[in-house]
């Protein structure tokens, strides 16, 4: 998740004005993005402080979902209706993963200082996926498929 995580933010708009929307409408799919990110990890947030919801089951599902809609939706949305769906789906599940570092820190270790590396490491792999996103995604805009 922390590598492929940035793509949609980081393209939506540009793919939204090379579908022939206006640069506005690019915006406001990212807009909706952002909303339904902090809707998602409040949610998913919550949900994992509850002891009778497995972490597995909150992390399986966050990550199946936003996948799908990559996979489904993203190469298929040529509409703004579309891809506002597509932005409000992947924006909630996928960051609602993000929302699930501490408990998984927990999970790792009952020493508190053992849960707090286990967070820092999820941190530094997402920053090194946010690194690496913008150079890697150019590098895949410029190979040709034939």
């Amino acid at each position: 998740m922390g590598l492929g995580y940035f793509f949609p933010s980081l393209y939506i708009p540009s793919y939204a004005t090379a579908n022939g929307m206006t640069s506005l409408q690019g915006a406001l799919l990212l807009t909706f993005m952002s909303v339904a990110q902090v809707l998602g990890q409040l949610t998913f947030g919550y949900l994992s402080d509850q002891p009778r919801i497995p972490l597995s089951s909150l992390a399986g599902t966050s990550m199946l979902i936003s996948s799908l809609a990559v996979y489904t939706t993203w190469g298929l949305a040529h509409t703004f209706p579309v891809l506002a769906a597509f932005s409000l789906i992947f924006g909630f599940f996928g960051a609602g993963y993000t929302a699930l570092w501490g408990r998984m820190g927990t999970a790792v270790s009952s020493e508190p200082s053992a849960a707090f590396a286990a967070f820092g490491l999820l941190n530094v792999g997402k920053g090194v996926g946010n690194l690496a996103a913008g150079p890697l995604s150019g590098a895949l805009l410029e190979k040709r498929v034939e």
